[in-house]
């Protein structure tokens, strides 16, 4: 009996040791079909455990592994640290363009440069800077660098925060060159308006002190506000019983769409009582609101009281001219709204608008420019300035949308001078 056990038992290692050889040449079998059927020749092979799956080069300790990561990663961090101190040591390099210089550099814009901290002083982001001609995004903070093309020199301009621009302002450094200079060259407009014989046009010579100031009210017509116009005067002559003559300007290529309607205007208005004069814009490029600042410029009244054509008096506004406020000041404006607390227009402590006028940002209501009296022989300079700033291309105003339309300019041009 213990024969037989004996005998059984070495049968069965026998047999599991020929079924574990077999299992063995079974798995090389299969491993080699598996190869040969993906045609996975030697080169392919050793691709697979030491090309850059570095997880699969099964040769190399876990730990050793991760750490050739790490060091990766490593040299990655190092590398844009590197980037961003050199951008940060640069950075210190650069000064604001120096507007008070008289001197009117050539300029050429090298870039934007991002910075963190929603302000232009916060530390670089070299990798959101961006080339001259890309738009900006919103909500950006950064300046756009420009080098002096005589000098070599670089500065910082069009410094920004991220709530500097609105969010329909189409932002690029590739006008920043001339944004740098511009209150530069608005100094000149100035200076050129401060020589004792300088006058705006269709100002004469005041000979007698006694002689008294031609005054009256200019408007700016256009086909959309005929009507409005014929109902404004028409409440100023027969419901207020105001005698002030009347300047309507206009675009003669816009009227020629609307004859009847510009006819029936120009016919009524000769039968009313007081003069009404009509006088043609017809100077190319002066449209939209750069109209109203040169019909006041170029008015034959030396004290203008301007009413937008859909601006209706409640009073004969005619006691405006004998006011204290404007017999003392020569300008009264009227405030807007809104205030830099709750305002649509952006016009607040960070907005680029101060840099472009060269003026610290003062708290106050923006101006409502729907009506506005100004002594043209008196303020002449700021005028000067205003038409400089409505009238000067690239537009910055309007490109970067730093203001609506002729809205503030006038008390910025008062401000300035």
């Amino acid at each position: 009996m213990l024969l037989v056990l004996l005998l059984y038992t070495s049968f069965l290692l026998v047999w599991f040791v020929y079924m574990d050889r077999r299992s063995n040449e079974g798995n090389r079998e299969f491993l080699g079909n598996f190869i040969s059927a993906a045609n996975m020749d030697e080169t392919k092979w050793n691709y697979l455990h030491a090309h850059e799956d570095l997880e699969l080069r099964t040769e190399i300790p876990f730990a050793e592994l991760e750490m050739e990561f790490l060091h990766q990663n490593n040299n990655s961090s190092d590398r844009e640290d590197q980037t961003i101190t050199d951008a940060e040591a640069h950075a210190k390099t650069l000064k604001p363009y120096p507007v008070s210089e008289t001197k009117i550099r050539r300029l050429r814009c090298i870039g934007w440069r991002a910075t963190d901290n929603c302000s232009p002083d916060g530390p670089r982001i070299p990798r959101f800077d961006e080339p001259c001609n890309k738009v900006i995004t919103f909500g950006a903070s950064g300046y756009c660098e420009v080098q002096d093309k005589d000098t070599g020199e670089n500065f910082k301009v069009m410094q920004r925060h991220c709530s500097s621009v609105r969010d329909t302002a189409r932002f690029r450094c590739s006008e920043s060159w001339d944004f740098a200079v511009f209150p530069q060259k608005a100094r000149e407009a100035v200076e050129k308006a401060h020589d004792h014989n300088f006058m705006l046009p269709n100002i004469s010579p005041k000979l007698d002190h006694l002689q008294e100031p031609r005054d009256g009210i200019v408007m700016v017509v256009y086909p959309k506000l005929l009507a409005s116009a014929y109902a404004t005067i028409r409440a100023l002559r027969e419901l207020l019983n105001c005698h002030l003559p009347i300047e309507l300007w206009f675009r003669s290529q816009e009227m020629k769409f609307f004859p009847e309607a510009f006819t029936q205007l120009q016919e009524w208005s000769s039968e009313t009582k007081g003069s009404i004069t009509f006088r043609e814009i017809g100077e190319p490029g002066v449209v939209g609101f750069a109209t109203k600042v040169f019909a006041i410029y170029h008015s034959f009244f030396e004290r203008v009281l301007f009413l937008d054509a859909d601006n209706v008096p409640v009073r004969d506004p005619t006691f405006l001219f004998a006011s204290p406020e404007f017999q003392e000041t020569g300008a009264v404006f009227w405030p807007d709204f809104w205030h830099p607390s709750k305002t649509i227009f952006n016009i607040q402590p960070h907005s680029l608008i101060w840099e472009l006028l060269d003026l610290p940002y003062v708290s106050m209501f923006e101006q409502e420019s729907g009506q506005l009296l100004v002594d043209r022989r008196r303020h002449a300079v700021p005028l000067e300035l205003v038409k400089f700033y409505i009238f000067h291309r690239p537009n910055h105003f309007d490109k970067m949308k730093l203001a609506h339309g002729d809205k503030d300019l006038f008390r910025w041009g008062l401000r300035s001078t």
